[in-house]
């Protein structure tokens, strides 16, 4: 497994070949070799014969070059050993019988045995969403599978979008999010006004009277929400003179407002379909990535250990992932301490106290037959327990 510890390890043998691996003292002995060769060819020209002491000095810089080479190839070897010892290569102890982790997928020599279709088709919107459509096009032919033109135009309107934003050019971003205005006042973004915003800054740093009436013309439409932002914008036409000295020099200073309408443009474009922002492949390869040396540490210690993890649709270890990877709350039964699944939902019960399905089946006899809470005195026939979703 890689720790820390390893890591720095290794980062330690890249510090000692990146040190060795410096060029200088070689080409400083060709050199000289090559001064020596030069000086010898002076000699021959004054029937001088050189040939000892040239054969002396070359075999000596000679010698040097190889045992530098030589140190050189000695660390690369070590360098790569550790890479070998800190990423273990082989995930082969993963998909064998005695490791049934993953919805016992993880028993089967292929884990995607089944799905090939949805992988071909993850793989697919990647490419399209990484704005590669007629690569895309190209393996969906090889995969044989059906191009969501829909979603590919979509996408197409988006790079669009995203390649005039990064050469300066906001108009069609601002045309639309005035298209989508419900939908980002429903979301309660900010996106079309920080567009509005960043369009106004850059008309005031060259024509202060467009601005002006950019601003006149445009920003009345969101005094209600965004009133004190307005304000500022306002009063820096007082100090347009001098902007850098003035109070609000700190709107006008740095160039980072375009990366962040950009990121928050392709944001609510994928909002706007349905989509998480992130790309689940690159999710599904990150969290996997985080996952696989937790993963084989187990599988080293069940090994050591002769146990073998049973259990179906859980793994035997909690896998910590970033925050942004949790995309809905998880529920946990005050019962039976499982977390709840799409099979094991949370149930809750008139009273409000929430319980995992399976749970309440066990408190209760029957469907007709009454629960009596944990939390609280009251009793509830099963089938008066409602489903519930978390967002």
């Amino acid at each position: 497994m890689t720790t820390p510890s390893s890591l720095s390890t290794l980062a330690s043998h890249c510090d000692q070949l990146r040190r060795r691996y410096d060029p200088a003292p070689a080409i400083s002995r060709i050199d000289a070799l090559l001064a020596l060769l030069a000086q010898s060819r002076d000699a021959l020209s004054l029937s001088v014969s050189p040939i000892p002491f040239l054969r002396q000095q070359a075999a000596v810089q000679l010698a040097a070059l190889k045992n530098d080479q030589q140190d050189l190839y000695n660390r690369l070897t070590k360098y790569g050993k550790a890479i070998d010892k800190v990423f273990q290569t082989t995930l082969s102890r993963l998909f064998s019988p005695n490791f049934k982790a993953d919805l016992s997928r993880a028993s089967l020599p292929h884990p995607f045995h089944g799905n090939e279709p949805l992988v071909h088709y993850s793989i697919a919107l990647h490419l399209i969403r990484q704005g590669l459509p007629d690569i895309a096009v190209i393996f969906m032919q090889e995969a044989n599978i059906s191009p969501p033109e829909d979603l590919m135009n979509e996408f197409s309107q988006r790079e669009q979008i995203l390649s005039s934003l990064r050469s300066g050019h906001l108009d069609p971003a601002i045309h639309w999010c005035s298209q989508n205005r419900k939908f980002l006042q429903s979301r309660g973004s900010s996106l079309e006004f920080d567009l509005h915003q960043l369009q106004f800054l850059k008309l005031f740093k060259n024509d202060p009277q467009a601005a002006y009436d950019y601003a006149y013309s445009t920003f009345s439409s969101f005094a209600t929400r965004y009133l004190p932002q307005i304000q500022r914008l306002a009063c820096s036409f007082l100090y347009a003179s001098d902007i850098s000295s003035s109070p609000y020099a700190d709107l006008f200073s740095g160039d980072d407002g375009l990366h962040i309408v950009e990121s928050e443009f392709a944001s609510e474009f994928c909002a706007r379909l349905g989509m998480n922002p992130e790309d689940p492949l690159n999710v599904i390869i990150t969290a996997g990535a985080i996952s696989i040396p937790i993963l084989l540490k187990v599988t080293s210690i069940m090994k050591e250990k002769k146990n073998e993890w049973t259990s179906q649709g859980e793994l035997p270890v909690e896998t910590p992932l970033p925050p942004n990877f949790y995309y809905h709350r998880i529920f946990t039964c005050p019962v039976n301490k499982e977390q709840a699944t799409e099979e094991n939902p949370p149930m809750m019960l008139p009273c409000g106290h929430i319980y995992c399905r399976t749970s309440l089946q066990r408190m209760s006899k029957g469907l007709d037959s009454k629960i009596k809470c944990a939390y609280c005195p009251n009793m509830y026939p099963f089938k008066d327990a409602i489903q519930v979703w978390f967002p």
